[in-house]
């Protein structure tokens, strides 16, 4: 030990870990406790200098100190989970010597000495670590209040040096400690069954050009991108950078982009809390959003994700600011001087979001915001959000593309039907299968209507849709040669599950003359009934768009209709 110290003690700072990350941590970096005893160290130099209590040593006139760790539980429950080869390895000595200088401080050269020591008792768990520090000064430092003006300059200089000093050594050791960077750990802890997600117009929009329209965009010249007019307003994507530079980036672009989207969007409207804020994100939350599952170490314990699944995420934010956003014309909901709801129209542009690393030593996490022009559908008068159901996210982009395009682009119709109602409303083949692939021209169209039918039975019973039908169908029809442009035309009713409908009934305009009727009790009864909308249909005779929406509370229905549906959901 230093023979000048006094020993020290620090703690790993669990309560502030749990209120960063709203969750106890497990395991031990040895780097992290020897940046735990140099910012205790930098804190008892500045407390010796304004205090005459001798016990506040270190000083600048003795420089030196010993910090004493002892390891929490949770740390300890992790070293017992390794083999004793990787707890020696965590364990094992380190001795660092950095040279450096504090220009500001006026000292040309200084030298500070770093060892990190464990001591293993009998009894694993009395096991203590130390982190020795020592600065080696060439210039002596004057340092008085008499040498000031005022007390405000004193503590201003003061600050600065010892924030210069810690910031000295902090860059000359965090290379050397890189390589035991923390693991990385998600910040969300919870997953819904719905996320919230973006349902704007030039969101969606958006959304084709990552995965459908993926292909016109890259062929497009980089300054031109790619260009969608459409009665909502005119929208321009384009790559930030030249486009020769950004080929290999842009390549990336799929729908594990847009499921990077989605998960961003869902992290800010949970975390942001105004306008300006950018949040803590992590590559594992957003692989955890996708359902990725950890891997299992050696030990049997859940580890981390693999280096390459983070890396992967990694390249979609990229691509994701590399996109530049750029709208003319675009209709936005605005409010007016006593609060009435009307559309103006918006020009400007922005990249798809904005992102930075946190810290350098911690690899994978960033903060990340959501920027302008993606903001303005997600606040404010301007917000257009809904629910999508967490089980689009995690469907494989290659073995489910059908499950994970029609479900992307369900979660956008039924939050764009609210205002009527009319979930129920049919969809063509054609519409349908547009959304999942650009060109419909196929060699054997009995291969796409037999995938067709397997992605929406997956959609069913994996709770995203709660039934699926034609509206009509005729089989002889679809037995003559060339059939397929005829069932192209086919219609099918898709009905949303039950929480879609119960979450969106309070949002809109309900009708002036609503009836007088518990329509929450009536969705109650009929959320346990085995029967879907369209099976009640037609047990009551009620037409689909007409039945959904007297669930839905957008149109008032006679006692007699009443009574048909009391009568055929009681029934089932």
């Amino acid at each position: 030990m230093l023979s000048s110290s006094k020993y020290k003690f620090i703690k790993f700072p669990l309560e502030e870990y749990i209120e960063r990350f709203g969750a106890q941590p497990e395991g031990f970096v040895s780097a992290e406790v020897i940046r735990y005893a140099l910012g205790g160290f930098c804190g008892l130099l500045a407390a010796s200098e304004v205090s005459t209590d001798s016990s506040f040593k270190p000083s600048w006139e003795f420089p030196e100190a010993c910090f004493i760790y002892a390891l929490s539980d949770f740390e300890l429950t992790y070293l017992e989970s390794l083999s004793l080869d990787k707890r020696a390895k965590k364990l094992e000595n380190k001795h660092f010597e950095l040279d450096f200088a504090l220009v500001k401080s006026g000292i040309s050269g200084a030298k500070a000495i770093i060892d990190f020591k464990t001591s293993v008792e009998n009894d694993f768990r009395n096991t203590k670590c130390s982190v020795e520090i020592k600065l080696e000064l060439k210039d002596k430092i004057a340092f008085s209040a008499l040498l000031y003006n005022s007390l405000e300059e004193f503590n201003k200089a003061f600050d600065e040096r010892i924030k210069e000093l810690y910031e000295a050594i902090e860059d000359k050791l965090s290379p050397l400690l890189k390589y035991q960077a923390p693991q990385v750990r998600k910040t969300l802890y919870r997953l819904p069954d719905y996320l919230k997600f973006a349902t704007a117009p030039v969101v969606q929009e958006l959304r084709r050009t990552l995965s459908i329209n993926k292909d016109s965009m890259l062929a497009s010249p980089a300054q031109e991108g790619l260009f969608i007019n459409n009665k909502t307003g005119n929208y321009n994507f384009t790559p930030v950078k030249a486009l020769a530079k950004m080929s290999d980036t842009m390549e990336k672009m799929s729908d594990l982009t847009v499921d990077v989207l989605n998960g961003i969007i869902h992290i800010w409207l949970e975390k942001a809390e105004n306008i300006d804020q950018p949040v803590l994100i992590c590559a594992d939350d957003l692989l955890f959003l996708r359902g990725k599952r950890a891997n299992i170490s050696q030990s049997g314990r859940r580890g981390g994700y693999k280096e390459i699944q983070r890396k992967e995420i990694e390249k979609q934010l990229e691509i994701l600011a590399a996109i530049n956003i750029k709208v003319s014309d675009m209709l936005l909901p605005q409010l007016d001087s006593i609060g009435n709801r009307k559309y103006g129209k918006w020009s400007g542009e922005s990249p798809v979001i904005y992102y930075s690393k946190w810290k350098e030593d911690r690899d994978y996490y960033y903060l990340v915001q959501p920027a302008e022009v993606l903001r303005l559908t997600l606040i404010g008068a301007g917000r257009k959000t809904g629910l999508i159901h967490r089980k689009i996210a995690e469907y494989d982009p290659v073995k489910y593309l059908f499950e994970k395009r029609i479900g992307n682009y369900l979660a956008w119709i039924w939050r764009n039907r609210v205002l009527k109602g009319d979930y129920l409303s049919p969809l063509s083949v054609e519409s349908l299968l547009k959304e999942v692939k650009k060109n419909l021209n196929v060699r054997r169209p009995a291969d796409l209507r037999t995938r067709l039918e397997e992605a929406l039975d997956k959609l069913l019973s994996d709770g995203v849709i709660r039934s699926w039908q034609y509206e009509y169908i005729n089989e002889d029809e679809l037995m003559i040669k060339n059939w397929l442009a005829l069932w192209l035309k086919y219609r099918l009713i898709i009905e949303p599950p039950m929480e879609i409908i119960r979450e969106y009934s309070a949002i809109g305009r309900q009708n002036k003359h609503s009836p007088h009727y518990d329509r929450n009790d009536l969705n109650i009864i009929f959320e346990k009934s085995p029967l879907s909308q369209t099976e009640l249909s037609e047990s009551t005779g009620i037409i689909p768009s007409a039945l959904s929406k007297i669930l839905s509370g957008r149109l008032k229905p006679d006692s007699r209709e009443l009574r048909k549906i009391k009568k055929g959901i009681n029934k089932s």
